[in-house]
């Protein structure tokens, strides 16, 4: 995992080196789990560039972090950043679009149309076997920690088809 939090924050390096922003790696380098690299990578890099995206201060640090958790059996992924944060309005529009992915609600501060956290909202859902969310914590003026939770054994489901069981196979370990 250590690793690939090392891999998405040096795609970023040039955007970061131009705001003058820091990252900061938080992982054991031990840390591994049994989960699709890409969806993964995909994931974290929406998270990441939105976090850059509204970090508008320099010298200002944005967090990846990763640590298991003993009392769920899984891995918690934080990216926190000390951005201009999100207000309360805003907050409440962006948790409705990630429960209905085809709304056409916008924020007030949106850049975007929030494709990039419905997808990632998408495929963490996918990554937990249906029962991960993110979850937003903020502070306006003060940053945003948006964090999520993947199993770190994948349950067997009874209705699993070939297909789900050669896409089981197919999967490292980070």
């Amino acid at each position: 995992v250590h690793g690939l939090l090392c891999e998405v924050s040096s795609y970023y390096a040039d955007k970061c080196a131009q705001k003058c922003i820091i990252v900061n790696i938080n992982c054991e380098e031990t840390l591994a789990i049994k989960v699709d690299r890409k969806r993964l990578c995909c994931v974290l890099q929406a998270l990441l560039d939105n976090a850059i995206k509204f970090t508008t201060q320099p010298n200002k640090t944005i967090t990846l972090q990763a640590e298991f958790s003993q009392t769920d059996y899984s891995v918690i992924f934080k990216i926190i950043d000390m951005g201009i944060g999100i207000n309360t309005k805003d907050l409440d529009i962006l948790c409705r679009i990630l429960k209905k992915p085809f709304s056409t609600e916008t924020t007030s501060s949106s850049a975007g149309l929030g494709i990039g956290l419905r997808t990632a909202q998408a495929i963490i859902s996918q990554l937990s076997g249906n029962t991960g969310e993110m979850c937003i914590v903020t502070k306006l003026g003060l940053g945003t920690t948006v964090s999520f939770e993947i199993p770190y054994r994948k349950k067997i489901r009874p209705q699993m088809t070939f297909k789900d069981a050669i896409e089981d196979i197919a999967e490292i370990d980070l």
